[in-house]
C-alpha cells in the first residue's frame, strides 16, 4: 500500500490504511482458527474442529477473496 501513496498523503490516511490492513490480517488468522459446520452424508451437520480440515476448507473458499 505504501508504494502507491502519492506525495503529500497525510499521516491520517496512512494510519487508516494500516488499521484496515491489520483488520484484514486479523480476519484471515481468525478464519484459520474458527471451526466450520459441515454436512454429513446422513444429512446432519457436524462442527469441524480439525485445524488441517479448517485450513483446507478456508483456502478452497474465501482465502483468495480475503
Amino acid at each position: 500500500t505504501i508504494a502507491f501513496f502519492r506525495d503529500g498523503v497525510g499521516l491520517l490516511w496512512f494510519t487508516i490504511s494500516c488499521f484496515v490492513d491489520a483488520v484484514f490480517l486479523f480476519d484471515i488468522i481468525l478464519n484459520f482458527l474458527t471451526g466450520v459446520v459441515a454436512d454429513t452424508a446422513a444429512g446432519s451437520a457436524v462442527i469441524v474442529l480439525n485445524r488441517q480440515e479448517i485450513a483446507r476448507r478456508y483456502i478452497r473458499s474465501w482465502f483468495a477473496v480475503d
